[in-house]
């Protein structure tokens, strides 16, 4: 009989996010993967911005854009709930 193992050897965050930062350009996954108007995106442009009325218009961007993502997977978990609840019913 196989020994199967379930615990991994845990890695300080220090030495994973050593690891990401000196990933290549062609293998780090790209800011925008979600789309410029992300509110990820938005958030890190924010945190990163030197002038404080930018800042503030970013923040305001990334509190529409945050609550237009909630309400699209809320919506799309609804679809799926309903769904699952007609399979069941057959």
């Amino acid at each position: 009989m196989q020994n199967i193992k379930t615990h991994y050897e845990q890695i300080p965050v220090a030495a994973v996010k050593h690891l990401v930062e000196n990933l290549s350009p062609a293998v780090k996954p790209a800011d925008d993967k979600h789309g410029v108007d992300d509110w990820r995106v938005l958030a890190r442009r924010a945190q990163n911005e030197p002038d404080t009325d930018t800042m503030i218009e970013l923040i305001q961007q990334v509190i529409v854009k945050f609550n237009e993502e909630k309400v699209r997977t809320r919506s799309a978990e609804r679809a799926r709930n309903r769904a699952a609840s007609r399979i069941s019913r057959m």
